[in-house]
């Protein structure tokens, strides 16, 4: 069974959460691009994806449009186990004319939340502004897990040091891992850019956390590592960061290649 959610050209006004909740083999939510607009009005989770649906799970190609501040508990879609999951060409923001020196009058509360066992989910071209919260959480992986050619970005008033959330992360890793691969992302305005609780697969073998050709801007951390994890970083820059580029709190095995840290 499959079911699918077009979202034609034009701008609509959601008041509410939007539940995915009947069981389908295949769900599909797209949009026709940049003209396919959600303008996100209520303080709360937007996408919420029953556990029984959250199987070949695709969205793409529309934009959410924050036009309220949110908390960090509201994110713009909420998954439970996640199975072949797709998130691909979106754009999730508040409103271009409230972001800047004042701050974010309108913030995203968090991006998206994949929790509970991931197997195989794809996250490629994915734009997040404003973000209050979490732009990305995840949960613990049985197979791959990517991040890819996107750009993640928090909050910041007054001035382009103070960040509007002392709690915010780009990306939170918070399980155990078989493969996780951040490639050609930038991460900018949050407290820890990225933040890994432990690199342990399911099984209890330690695997890799891979960054590739990332930049890290405006973090009070680029790469937290909390716990016993594997992290290997290539060709990643890191610049204006204003507590740690890499901070690592565990006994954890970390392997710099290339790239600079500013």
């Amino acid at each position: 069974m499959q079911s699918t959610l077009y979202i034609p050209a034009g701008k609509y006004l959601i008041t509410g959460t939007l539940n995915l909740a009947s069981c389908f083999m295949y769900v599909r939510v797209y949009g026709d691009g940049d003209s396919s607009i959600i303008h996100w009005a209520a303080d709360v989770t937007l996408f919420k994806v029953a556990k029984n649906m959250s199987t070949n799970l695709v969205m793409d190609n529309f934009q959410v449009i924050s036009t309220s501040a949110k908390s960090s508990l509201s994110y713009a879609v909420e998954t439970q186990d996640c199975d072949y999951c797709k998130f691909r060409d979106l754009y999730i923001h508040q409103p271009m004319s409230s972001y800047g020196v004042g701050g974010c009058t309108h913030a995203v509360g968090g991006g998206l939340a994949l929790r509970g066992l991931l197997n195989t989910v794809l996250i490629d071209n994915v734009f997040m502004l404003g973000i209050q919260g979490k732009a990305i959480e995840l949960g613990r992986s049985l197979t791959a897990v990517w991040v890819s050619n996107s750009r993640l970005s928090g909050c910041f008033q007054n001035n382009l040091y103070t960040k509007m959330s002392q709690d915010s992360v780009g990306i939170h890793i918070t399980g155990s891992l078989a493969n996780m691969r951040i490639d050609n992302t930038q991460l900018e305005w949050f407290q820890n850019c990225s933040l890994i609780d432990s690199s342990l697969s399911v099984g209890g073998a330690n695997v890799p956390v891979i960054f590739t050709g990332c930049t890290f801007y405006f973090c009070g951390r680029g790469i937290a590592i909390e716990q016993i994890s594997v992290v290997l970083i290539s060709n990643v820059n890191m610049a204006w960061g204003d507590i740690a580029g890499i901070e690592v709190n565990g006994d954890s095995r970390v392997t710099v290649t290339g790239g600079q840290i500013s």
